[in-house]
Formats: structure tokens, C-alpha cells, sequence
């Protein structure tokens, strides 16, 4: 993928470079956050190095897994339904040790 970024092949690969590439690629998620994901010394461009993790990860399957508008659906009746509202079901569900994150 770094090559197909590389415009001119300066080893190096600028925002507006991998904005460009990433689009032509068909990514349609928000760009600016992976570029700076990658750009993790904050150089301000990217480096081959910075996409090497990328050949041995292997990211869980969730990830990628499509939308499934019926089962959000279908949680937020249930959610509703056991603990009567949206706040209630996050803390006593979901967020159980209060950490802000799913538990």
C-alpha cells in the first residue's frame, strides 16, 4: 500500500498524498485519524516503517464485521426493556466497575 501512496516516490508519504491514495483505494472512513494513528512520532508524513505492522496483524473479526441494524435494534428494546432507559442499562450493564468503557 506505501507505494501505491508514495507519489514521488520520495520514501515518504505527505497528508494530502495518503488522503489522496486512500480515497483513489476506496477508504470511505475518516482519514485524518488514521494518518495521525500511523504518524505515530508526529513527523508530519508517513514512512514505510510506519505501515510494517500492518504485515503481521491480524485484526479480530469484529472489526470488519458489517453494520446489523436489527441487532441494534433488538439490544436497545432489550436494553430498554431490563433496566428502562439508555443511562441505566450503560451503568449497571455495560460500564459495571464505572471506567467509561464497556466491561
Amino acid at each position: 500500500i506505501f507505494s501505491l501512496m508514495d507519489e514521488k516516490n520520495l520514501r515518504k508519504v505527505t497528508m494530502a498524498e495518503f488522503f489522496r491514495a486512500s480515497k483513489r483505494l476506496g477508504f470511505t472512513c475518516p482519514l485524518r485519524p488514521v494518518f495521525h494513528g500511523l504518524d505515530l512520532m508526529g513527523a508530519g508524513f508517513l514512512t514505510v516503517q510506519d505501515f510494517a505492522f500492518l504485515d503481521a496483524w491480524h485484526p479480530p473479526e469484529w472489526l470488519a464485521a458489517s453494520a446489523n441494524p436489527e441487532a441494534l435494534e433488538e439490544i436497545k428494546q432489550l436494553m430498554l426493556q431490563s433496566y428502562g432507559n439508555y443511562i441505566q442499562s450503560w451503568r449497571r450493564c455495560l460500564d459495571q466497575d464505572g471506567s467509561n468503557r464497556v466491561n
